[in-house]
C-alpha cells in the first residue's frame, strides 16, 4: 500500500491595481486584479467586495 501526501493548496497572492490614485470628487476609479498570481495553479475568478456586504 502506497500512501501519498495530498499537495498543499496555498492561497493565491492578490494584487490590486487602479486606473487612478487621486483626484477631485466625485472620483471614478476602476480596479483590476490582473497581476494577481497563484503559485499552485491558476486563478479562476476574482471578487472584490469593498463594502463587506
Amino acid at each position: 500500500m502506497n500512501v501519498e501526501n495530498a499537495p498543499v493548496n496555498n492561497a493565491p497572492t492578490a494584487v490590486i491595481n487602479s486606473n487612478v490614485t487621486n483626484g477631485t470628487t466625485p472620483l471614478s476609479v476602476e480596479f483590476n486584479g490582473e497581476n494577481s498570481f497563484d503559485n499552485d495553479g491558476s486563478i479562476v475568478s476574482y471578487l472584490m467586495d469593498f463594502w463587506r456586504d
